[in-house]
């Protein structure tokens, strides 16, 4: 499969980081999905793709795509959304599944606290972490390698607790 018109249309497959983004942010929630990963001159790889969007600017306490979320979330604390995406994965995904997490904003500081879990590290083979305008969050226990895509424009993925190292390390 080399040629671009071999590949499924989207939203079976991701070809660019548009389209990533475009699927991750357009989500209720988040959701898993099975895939094959293809890459050149490599056998397809099945994996569950995890895609989690960004916050909905409520500030109910309860709304898992709210502010108080995202500030939790921002400094490495726990939160109900993690806890919805970590209960959904242990009970939709089978014990030594391949994962890729891709997340927009809010969704990506979660996808980076999930690939720090140690119960998700020791269950799955998390392979792969996609942020998109999200913070850095400092987590331990994350294996995996992380790809941050950010804007210089857009100030937010700068912030966090980790702003010096954002400062100094990112480049957008």
């Amino acid at each position: 499969m080399n040629n671009k018109n071999d590949y499924p249309e989207y939203p079976a497959s991701l070809q660019v980081l548009n389209d990533t983004m475009r699927f991750a942010s357009s989500r209720e929630n988040f959701e898993i999905n099975k895939v094959t990963v293809c890459s050149p001159d490599k056998e397809p790889l099945k994996a569950y793709f995890v895609a989690l969007r960004g916050t909905d600017q409520s500030f109910d306490k309860t709304d898992v795509l709210g502010i108080p979320v995202c500030l939790k979330s921002f400094l490495s604390k726990h939160n109900i959304y993690f806890d919805l995406v970590k209960e959904t994965m242990l009970a939709d995904i089978p014990e030594g599944a391949t994962v890729i997490f891709a997340g927009h904003s809010l969704g990506g500081m979660v996808a980076q606290q999930a690939a720090g879990d140690v119960e998700l590290n020791h269950r799955y083979n998390i392979i792969n972490l996609l942020t998109i305008g999200s913070p850095f969050v400092a987590v331990t226990g994350r294996k995996c390698p992380l790809r941050r895509f950010v804007d210089k424009a857009d100030f937010i993925p700068w912030l966090g607790k980790s702003f010096k190292a954002n400062l100094f390390t990112a480049k957008p």
